[in-house]
């Protein structure tokens, strides 16, 4: 099964100078534990509420003046549609990552997959 079929198509961004309480609020609004980070479909970074607790909370940074792009996490591992996602799912797990951003021909994002809907993926049936 490709990524194409699994993916989640309505993708929110914020951008990385808003103030991490304003990504929080975004996070909240679309009941996420994420949000991607950028602008015009291009994204640089994905911000977790695990970001927010370890980078901002536990560091007792002030979310109404802390930007996104200090908290954020910039290394992102992305797939394209056509992705087979049994594989994306492995990359995922290899890479103890829950959630990646889905990327157009162009490098814009398109949509986002969950490890979890990557790996709830029907199995075949027995061998006949």
């Amino acid at each position: 099964m490709r990524v194409s079929e699994l993916m989640l198509r309505d993708v929110t961004l914020v951008p990385s100078e808003d103030t991490v309480q304003n990504a929080a609020q975004a996070i909240a609004d679309i009941d996420s534990r994420f949000i991607l980070v950028g602008v015009d479909e291009c994204v640089v970074g994905i911000l977790t509420i695990r970001d927010i607790l370890i980078r901002l909370v536990a560091a007792g940074l002030d979310p109404t003046a802390t930007p996104v792009s200090q908290v954020m996490s910039s290394s992102l591992f992305t797939c394209t549609e056509e992705d087979d996602a049994e594989s994306v799912a492995e990359r995922m797990a290899e890479h103890h990552i829950e959630q990646m951003p889905v990327l157009d021909a162009g490098g814009r994002v398109v949509g986002m997959i969950t490890r979890r809907a990557a790996e709830t993926l029907p199995s075949p049936g027995p061998p006949q």
